[in-house]
């Protein structure tokens, strides 16, 4: 398992759908370590706003679910990704509560804007970044992708 930090999201054409780039905390050493995930305008919008340090006026969903963890005494240990199947990325959020750690299925998406507003970690499975080298990407995003010079995207 490495740890990985999401470093910038790209909003496809279509306007559906987002694209976070995360790069491995123990150094960039090019594209080859480059992890892209698909996900929704929305989460990427929310994941974006947050990796910037940027509060909404009123809690947003995500900051509402922290905002309740927080109230019962509970906290975000890390965030694993720990499958891909058929194109869909899986992930847990680890989470303590009273002395005990609970493991939530959820979104990578939702777990990933979670992991930035709390500072969780997110891992990803040493299977899943096998499996990501032979992920066929989108059309325009593998374009993306070559222009990408990892050493000057804008550190969050």
């Amino acid at each position: 398992m490495r740890e990985f930090k999401p470093i910038s999201v790209y909003f496809m054409p279509d306007g559906l759908q987002a694209v976070v780039f995360l790069y491995p905390e123990d150094g960039v050493k090019g594209n080859e370590d480059l992890l892209t995930i698909v996900i929704g305008f929305f989460e990427g919008t929310f994941l974006l706003t947050h990796l910037y340090k940027e509060t909404p006026p009123r809690p947003m969903t995500h900051q509402l679910i922290i905002n309740i963890m927080k109230q019962f005494g509970a906290n975000i240990a890390k965030v694993v990704i720990t499958g891909l199947k058929n194109g869909i990325f899986y992930s847990n959020i680890h989470c303590a509560f009273q002395g005990q750690q609970h493991v939530l299925d959820s979104r990578p998406s939702d777990a990933m804007v979670l992991a930035a507003i709390t500072g969780a970690p997110i891992y990803i499975e040493e299977e899943v970044i096998r499996k990501h080298k032979n992920h066929v990407q989108f059309g325009r995003l593998d374009e993306v992708l070559k222009e990408i010079d990892p050493a000057k995207m804008p550190k969050m």
